[in-house]
């Protein structure tokens, strides 16, 4: 206990950390489907969009503006968030996909049956105009009778952004930090990762060394190139900073896409931590914590050193377990 290794650079051991246990479930964003080319057998148009997550069938945002035609109860409206529900769901009379536009529960509902499936891939879809009577199908109704049948329209949407990941492992989010330790993380991309940069309080201090081996990254992102080699680590010595309150920024920037365009892209996590140390941002060997008049007292996962001796001071201070370094790290000198 009395080397300065024990308070002020435990040795940390990298795991894979709770939080990738979310990655693992990384889902397509949803997608926003343009309606273009809408048209009604009566004569009536329609334009418009409706937002539609393939992987739960759910729809999360709509504006479509239909046109009157000749069927008079079905004047012109515009379906959105505000005035209508939606819903996602088997045709009445077949098991295709269609989707509900329902304004007051029946009293006027918009139709819409993609010739094929939405996926979270976007692309261009064919509305099906092989409609079957008693309004189901691709129609706009009124409890669907009286209603008009939709003959013709195309779904469209981009297809989503590539790959771009990136997470800050540790400082972690309001933890404690003295002494050296490491800056560390993982960042991966389809194009690649060109590098790693660090900001402290707004100032940009390195990049970091990119390219260490994360194999629990990699069983991630299988189909990445080098996604098992997305590990960046950076020796740091926090008790260079100030106490207290400190941010860290880490920008990861790619090689260029070579998707559409030739400009990189980039991405940035932020955390901000805390800061605590002896009046000395660095202890010699001479000048070790002396333990000898020392005490300890254990609370949970606490190990709280009373009375140690540092450069002719006395302070108290708190280890506490970090699950994410798995091991006991300096939470507060006083």
């Amino acid at each position: 206990m009395g080397d300065i290794m024990t308070l002020h650079n435990i040795a940390r051991v990298p795991v894979m950390v709770c939080f990738l246990l979310s990655a693992m479930t990384i889902q397509a964003a949803p997608v926003k489907w343009e309606i273009s080319g809408l048209t009604f057998a009566d004569g009536g148009s329609g334009s418009g969009y409706f937002v539609f997550d393939a992987d739960t069938a759910a729809v999360s945002d709509w504006e479509i503006d239909v046109a009157g035609g000749t069927t008079t109860d079905l004047p012109a409206i515009q379906y959105n968030v505000n005035n209508s529900s939606s819903d996602a769901r088997a045709s009445d009379f077949s098991d295709e996909l269609m989707i509900v536009f329902d304004i007051n529960i029946g009293l006027r509902q918009l139709r819409i049956t993609p010739f094929s499936s939405l996926t979270n891939s976007g692309g261009s879809i064919a509305i099906d105009t092989q409609t079957l009577l008693n309004g189901s199908g691709s129609v706009e109704c009124i409890s669907c009778a009286p209603f008009r049948i939709i003959t013709g329209g195309t779904l469209t949407a981009p297809p989503p952004e590539p790959t771009l990941q990136l997470i800050l492992e540790s400082p972690a989010e309001s933890d404690t930090y003295s002494g050296v330790s490491t800056l560390r993380g993982w960042a991966v991309a389809e194009e690649g990762i060109s590098k790693v940069d660090i900001y402290i309080d707004g100032n940009f201090f390195q990049s970091a060394p990119y390219g260490g081996s994360r194999g629990d990254v990699g069983s991630i992102f299988p189909d990445i190139n080098n996604s098992g080699e997305s590990g960046f680590a950076l020796a740091f010595n926090f008790s260079d900073l100030s106490e207290g309150t400190h941010t860290i920024r880490v920008e990861a920037v790619t090689n260029s896409s070579g998707f559409g365009d030739s400009e990189s892209r980039s991405l940035s996590r932020t955390s901000q931590f805390q800061v605590t140390k002896f009046p000395s941002p660095f202890l010699p060997a001479d000048q070790s914590p002396d333990l000898s008049g020392a005490s300890c007292v254990i609370s949970e996962q606490t190990v709280h050193i009373l009375d140690t001796l540092v450069d002719g001071s006395i302070y108290d201070v708190s280890l506490q377990w970090r699950t994410a370094d798995q091991g006991f790290q300096i939470q507060e000198i006083r």
